[in-house]
């Protein structure tokens, strides 16, 4: 089995969430034959940073009440493998994927489904104008299958489209949202304090929608994409 080093596997994965290259196109211009390869580095770094790639090289031990904790909110809750890495905060975005803008989002120190609501009922407004179906992707979290969330839905004549059991690529374009949120505003930052991270991250939103290009964007921020088609 080939070894890649660090350099290789980090440039590989920020060229894959900074210019949004495919993984055939850049297995193809780095000589990687497996693509799959290339998918768990961008996963693993978009769940633990550069620590990512050095998991399988390191073993550590845990004890069974710290394992249990962790098994126990991730069942419960189906909150993803980077929030628990987090820890202390939970941001749940909608995100267009016309133009990758995030239309509405809730953040809260736990997850509750009072969060998702409240995050659900701005993106439902914000797209009331659509004249075509809106069909609202998500993974298969607890929150997404709630009778609320669903009967909001239905409700509005919106289609839910959810990912497959255990495939996490299929909400692949929110994993690699989070993945650049925290690449660019989480990693190497000491926040002292929920409410310090809580604004943090809404100012980064802020500045992702109105100034943050994207070369499929025709090099246009998300906001500004959406308005270059505005009569």
């Amino acid at each position: 089995m080939a070894k890649y080093s660090f350099e290789l596997k980090k440039k590989i994965v920020l060229e894959y969430l900074n210019e949004e290259v495919g993984y055939k196109t850049l297995a193809k211009k780095y000589g990687i034959p497996a693509i799959k390869s290339i998918k768990t580095w961008v996963y693993n770094y978009n769940a633990f940073g550069d620590k990512g790639f050095f998991r399988s090289r390191k073993n550590e031990t845990y004890s069974f009440e710290k394992k249990l904790s962790v098994v126990e909110l991730y069942m419960t809750t189906e909150v993803s493998y980077q929030q628990l890495a987090l820890q202390e905060n939970i941001l749940n975005p909608f995100m267009d994927m016309y133009n990758s803008e995030i239309i509405s989002y809730s953040i809260s120190r736990n997850p509750s489904s009072q969060a998702i609501v409240s995050a659900l009922t701005k993106a439902i407004e914000v797209t009331n104008d659509c004249k075509y179906r809106r069909t609202f992707h998500s993974d298969r979290g607890w929150a997404y299958q709630m009778k609320v969330y669903n009967k909001m839905l239905t409700k509005n004549k919106i289609f839910r489209s959810m990912s497959r059991k255990g495939n996490y690529y299929d909400n692949s374009v929110m994993e690699n949202f989070f993945g650049v949120l925290k690449q660019e505003m989480y990693y190497g930052v000491v926040y002292y304090s929920y409410d310090e991270l809580k604004n943090t991250i809404g100012k980064y939103i802020t500045y992702y929608n109105k100034y943050r290009i994207k070369s499929k964007l025709n090099w246009m921020s998300p906001v500004e994409y959406r308005l270059s088609f505005v009569a």
